[in-house]
């Protein structure tokens, strides 16, 4: 029975093998944003006091992350996967989730405020996963980083947040 369903398996989708056009695509606009991203954030300048990575401290970390997720997400367009193995979701609304997440939501930070971006910014965060009720599961998300945000670190512990 074991060797009926593996042999099943292994031969389930073979024919569909073919690597990902879209994603390769969505992948390298990801990079080229991620690399202008990391050109702008090395124009920022540096801190003053010893040991300070200055104001660009956050910024680098993003693209330097943004950069090494672009080149995953490009090694991952060429796996040859059969269909019952790719994800539910195209490659083009994962960037773009990739790219509000970390550019668009941070820039508007300043207007919206930080708790309320790091709210929106996980609730993207998690519409990566697929499963059930993704938009669901991404709205208790956002609303409650916001809540520990917004009440636990500026009302309780009285940490200023822009």
């Amino acid at each position: 029975m074991t060797k009926i369903v593996d042999k099943e398996r292994s031969t389930m989708g073979r024919s569909n093998q073919q690597m990902s056009w879209p994603e390769l695509i969505a992948a390298l606009i990801y990079l080229s944003g991620a690399t202008g991203y990391w050109y702008l954030v090395t124009n920022l300048p540096a801190g003053h006091s010893r040991g300070d990575v200055g104001p660009a401290a956050l910024p680098y970390g993003v693209a330097i992350f943004s950069v090494g997720l672009s080149l995953v997400l490009i090694i991952l367009a060429f796996r040859l996967l059969p269909d019952y193995e790719k994800p539910s979701f195209p490659a083009f609304e994962r960037v773009s989730l990739f790219i509000g997440a970390f550019f668009v939501v941070p820039i508007a930070a300043h207007y919206i405020g930080l708790a309320v971006s790091l709210g929106i910014t996980a609730g993207l965060v998690t519409l990566l996963f697929s499963g059930n009720r993704r938009l669901f599961r991404a709205l208790v998300t956002a609303i409650a980083t916001w809540l520990i945000a917004e009440f636990l670190f500026a009302s309780f512990l009285g940490l200023p947040l822009p």
